[in-house]
Parts: structure tokens; sequence; C-alpha cells
């Protein structure tokens, strides 16, 4: 198991451009993400949802349910092959959903090495 934090700040367009780097079709992983804004004031109301998204390189899109920390401001995502299944720059963004309301990160690559054989 590898475990990979970054720093996402949850004022996009800020240009900060994290790569997380993984290999296709792994999914023993943890990725960290903790939650920042680089302009204003970042705090987490009680009950909001956490949700690691984004598009492949293949055009799949991908949905992963994460685990929201609100003292320690962090998002933990278990890895699945579902992130990896495609090799290259894959899109992603930290969406939070609280009260009806949406917020959603700096947009991010995960590159996903291409599997030596393959498979």
């Amino acid at each position: 198991m590898i475990t990979l934090p970054y720093w996402v700040d949850m004022c996009p367009d800020k240009k900060n451009h994290i790569v997380a780097r993984l290999s296709q079709n792994d999914e023993d992983f943890t990725l960290i993400f903790h939650l920042y804004a680089s302009e204003g004031e970042f705090t987490l109301a009680s009950g909001t949802t956490a949700t690691l998204r984004g598009t492949l390189t293949n055009g799949d899109q991908v949905t992963v349910a994460g685990t929201l920390d609100e003292a320690e401001q962090t998002v933990t995502i278990n890895g699945t092959s579902a992130i990896t299944a495609a090799a290259g720059h894959n899109v992603f963004e930290i969406g939070l959903a609280s009260g009806g309301k949406n917020l959603y990160s700096e947009n991010f690559d995960i590159w996903v090495e291409p599997a030596p054989l393959g498979l």
C-alpha cells in the first residue's frame, strides 16, 4: 500500500497544477488531499460529503466517494482500478457537497503510466 499526500486549493483557476503519478490498473494506493483556500477563508460545514471525480483519457467518467476529516481538512480516497484504468493525463477535482450546495477544487492531473505489457 502506498499513501500519497497532495495539497489542493479550493479556489479554482490558481494554476497550482498538481500532478499525481500512478501506474495503470493499480488499486493499492491511498490519496490524501489537504484542502486549503489561497484566497479568503475555508471551513468545512458539518455533514459535508466529499468525492473525487474526473474524466479519463478514454472518455470514461469516474466518481469515487472520499472520507472527509473536518478537523484536519483532508479528503482520503482509497485507490480503485477505475481511477487508473486509462493511461495518460486524467483530469480530476475534489467535490464537496453540503446543504444542497457544491464546491469544487482546482483541477489536477492524475498521470497514469501505461502498463508495460498492455494489461
